[in-house]
């Protein structure tokens, strides 16, 4: 199939103008590309939005959502990252969409399928821009990729196999950053 036949809805964001800084928690912010980088959703990659600008902000951080990059370099098109938390002071900006599975699509499968080596590739190609380093993307061209829709039972599956090895190599992390800080205090 397509990605079309996964991803019921794409919303975006919108560009506001920011204070270059990092908004403090209490305070409304908009998602840089850079927070879906690596897989991971950081949503202190971000940028203050002042109070005049509020009204314009409409695609708040919800869980559950897929957030992919539509316009960077290359290399970085195409970022997604799967939100697990609400964040209703963080908003997407433009050059973010929100994607909402299918009823009969397993969301973690959805999120792990667009972050493989081979998802990346085919959006890289797809996108369009006569500079490597702005690249973009269109709906319409998301959702025409390719993609192998494997039966939900074993997109459950491999969603589960994934998640054990995501936890694998979290802990393993800690313990390299533990081992790394016990050497540096021994040195």
């Amino acid at each position: 199939g397509s990605l079309g036949d996964v991803i019921s809805t794409v919303r975006g964001g919108y560009s506001v103008k920011c204070d270059d800084r990092q908004a403090m928690p209490d305070e409304m912010a908009v998602l840089k590309t850079g927070a879906v980088l690596n897989g991971r959703l950081d949503i202190s990659q971000n940028k203050y939005v002042p109070p005049s600008e509020h009204t314009s902000l409409r695609t708040p951080v919800k869980a559950g959502t897929i957030i992919i990059c539509r316009k960077n370099s290359e290399e970085t098109i195409g970022s997604s990252a799967l939100a697990l938390a609400d964040a209703p002071n963080v908003f997407l900006s433009d050059l973010l969409w929100e994607l909402h599975p299918a009823p009969s699509v397993d969301r973690d499968w959805l999120a792990n399928s667009l972050k493989s080596d081979r998802q990346r590739k085919l959006i890289q190609i797809a996108a369009t821009g006569t500079q490597s380093t702005m690249k973009n993307i269109s709906q319409d061209r998301l959702l025409d990729i390719p993609v192998a829709i494997p039966p939900l039972p074993e997109q459950r599956k491999i969603a589960e196999i994934l998640r054990t090895w995501d936890e694998a190599i979290e802990k393993l992390e800690a313990l390299r950053a533990a081992k790394d800080d016990r050497y540096k205090a021994l040195a």
